[in-house]
């Protein structure tokens, strides 16, 4: 590829009409699509190379921020593009100028739809209202990308993310299942949105703008819907039926959950630790949703606003500790760059009641 750009412009720069040699098809319709761009050559010094993707908002940035490092402890060989919802997290991102990172305006992604889901939408609605909308974004800016993978800023990696890609292989779209209660997955669906990606290809790119168009015509944070739906999850439902070559994870330690931990029988799912690596009964711990949860303050937590949850010793020594650890010091690494990071925990309802209050000493 370098070696025909190379005589391409050696051509141009002798005055020699170059287009006749390129191909007159459009690049959609490409099935191996290579664009020789800089991002594309740094792909192209790994192997394997992964491309994510996440929406925050301020009160989700100290979590963002703890995605961005879980990533950069397993590998150097991803990008993250960040959309942020808001000028305050924007802001901040820049002063601390990341590796590894893109930054994208919510505005950028799509403004006439911001402006059209902006003035009945809460933040959470807004949020997953632009997960499909954002995926296509990049596919569409970034051609050189084969694929993107979508996960919420409250993910956080144990594991190097190769196992998702090892599963993903060669199907268009992969989806998580909710493995949990049959009453949560009735009122929240049978995948999770929290986790979900798509190809640079034709098969993928129409289901995400069928998701999308879904999306934006109705996303609420309301169970009680006739027509069975749930923010931009329950959609997903219909994915498997509506459409071929998708793949169901079967990994039991990517997307891990309390949904999985907490709402099971105790001993559906255990958690361990051996020689570092943790795993959820036999298989390692990928990546874990940290969803519902309170930062309260830099040493006070809500695992879960909802409702008490049997939280057991093992889960929270192996699991939530160190991530909550890791928000504290992250914490304490932002109080000295950053002018007020208290802005940056979470906004907390004036109907909140503590619910599983863990206290870091």
């Amino acid at each position: 590829m370098i070696k025909l750009a190379e005589v391409i412009k050696r051509l141009a720069s002798e005055k020699i009409d170059v287009n006749p040699l390129y191909s007159k098809n459009p690049t959609s319709e490409a099935r191996s699509y290579y664009k020789n761009t800089k991002f594309r050559k740094k792909m192209d010094q790994y192997d394997e190379f992964y491309c994510f993707t996440t929406i925050l908002s301020k009160d989700y940035l100290l979590k963002g921020y703890a995605l961005y490092e879980s990533l950069l402890n397993q590998t150097e060989a991803f990008h993250l593009w960040i959309c942020c919802m808001d000028h305050e997290s924007l802001e901040e991102l820049k002063k601390l100028d990341l590796s590894n990172v893109s930054l994208i305006p919510v505005w950028e992604v799509e403004q006439n739809l911001l402006n059209q889901i902006n003035h009945n939408r809460t933040m959470k609605e807004c949020c997953a209202t632009m997960k499909a909308p954002l995926c296509k974004h990049i596919l569409d800016n970034y051609r050189e990308l084969d694929h993107i993978v979508y996960c919420d800023a409250d993910m956080y990696f144990f594991s190097d993310p190769k196992a998702i890609f090892e599963q993903w292989a060669n199907y268009s779209v992969f989806l998580c299942t909710t493995r949990t209660t049959e009453l949560h997955t009735n009122n929240h669906g049978l995948y999770q949105s929290g986790l979900i990606g798509f190809k640079q290809e034709s098969n993928s790119k129409h289901i995400l703008s069928w998701w999308r168009d879904h999306c934006v015509d109705w996303c609420y944070n309301t169970l009680l819907d006739e027509e069975d739906r749930w923010l931009d999850q329950k959609y997903l439902n219909d994915i498997p039926n509506q459409f071929e070559n998708i793949k169901i994870m079967d990994h039991i330690g990517i997307n891990v959950a309390p949904w999985n931990l907490l709402f099971m029988d105790i001993d559906h799912y255990k958690t361990s630790k051996q020689k570092n690596n943790i795993f959820i009964n036999e298989t390692p711990l990928i990546c874990f949703n940290f969803s519902s949860m309170f930062l309260i303050s830099s040493t006070k937590f809500e695992l879960w606003k909802y409702n008490p949850l049997p939280f057991t010793k093992s889960l929270l020594d192996v699991i939530y500790e160190p991530y909550i650890k890791h928000l504290n010091a992250i914490y304490k690494k932002l109080n000295k760059q950053l002018k007020n990071p208290k802005q940056f925990l979470s906004n907390i309802p004036t109907h909140y009641s503590a619910q599983n209050i863990y206290h870091l000493k």
